[in-house]
């Protein structure tokens, strides 16, 4: 690809966090679990596990861990996200944290 072509997914990428973030200022925690969701599971669970397997796993148990550790990834980013989205779409608020004083 281009270079052109990849400033331009890095300046989309950039311009939809930022609607997401403008059209979600009352439910900012509820976006940063959207973002998270789509950016850092992939990165925690998903990617180490595919990489794993890719090029290290020979053995059965470790193919089985590294499948598990990616579809236990893979569910985990769905539910998270579907519920950001869910929390967004009916503009519910965030679970009340006792510590946490408005």
């Amino acid at each position: 690809r281009s270079r052109v072509t990849q400033d331009a997914v890095r300046i989309c990428g950039v311009v939809v966090c930022a609607a997401i973030a403008a059209l979600c200022t009352k439910h900012f925690d509820t976006s940063i679990a959207l973002v998270g969701a789509f950016t850092c599971i992939p990165l925690a669970y998903i990617y180490p596990a595919v990489i794993h397997y890719k090029l290290v796993a020979r053995e059965g148990w470790e193919i089985g861990k590294d499948v598990s550790y990616a579809a236990l990834g893979v569910a985990m980013m769905l539910f998270i996200g579907f519920d950001a989205i869910r929390n967004i779409v009916q503009g519910e608020e965030a679970a009340s944290i006792p510590c946490y004083r408005h």
